[in-house]
């Protein structure tokens, strides 16, 4: 996503309906949709160990053209992008945006040790 290029932002919004996912350079939507990242509904959380939910806000197309986003992640001119939480299928991905990639556990339970393992390398660096 990084690679193309934009002014302020870009940002991808997938739907609930077919999963298609939207993508937003500068504010205009592009024509190319990005198909098959998710298969079913991903659960989103915020970046923190108490795993709060992410709502969305709708993604409206057209007048009549109203989509649940069900997913949605934003990257600024400064390469700073959304930190959050994915549980999708058998996987939890931790975006932070430290890292270019996401970082992959295998259980939402395991977040609280990612963040108190973070917190104690940190606090050893000083």
């Amino acid at each position: 996503m990084l690679n193309k290029q934009y002014d302020n932002n870009i940002i991808i919004k997938c739907v609930d309906d077919t999963f298609d996912c939207y993508v937003f350079i500068d504010g205009e939507i592009q024509e190319e949709k990005i198909k098959g990242l998710f298969e079913t509904k991903p659960f989103i959380y915020k970046y923190n160990s108490n795993l709060d939910e992410i709502d969305f806000l709708d993604l409206e197309l057209e007048k009549l053209e109203r989509f649940e986003v069900v997913f949605e992640y934003k990257c600024k001119k400064n390469s700073k992008c959304s930190e959050l939480i994915v549980e999708y299928n058998d996987n939890v991905f931790i975006f932070n945006d430290i890292f270019q990639q996401p970082i992959i556990i295998k259980y939402l339970s395991d977040v609280e040790e990612y963040f108190t393992k973070n917190i104690e390398e940190v606090k050893d660096a000083f």
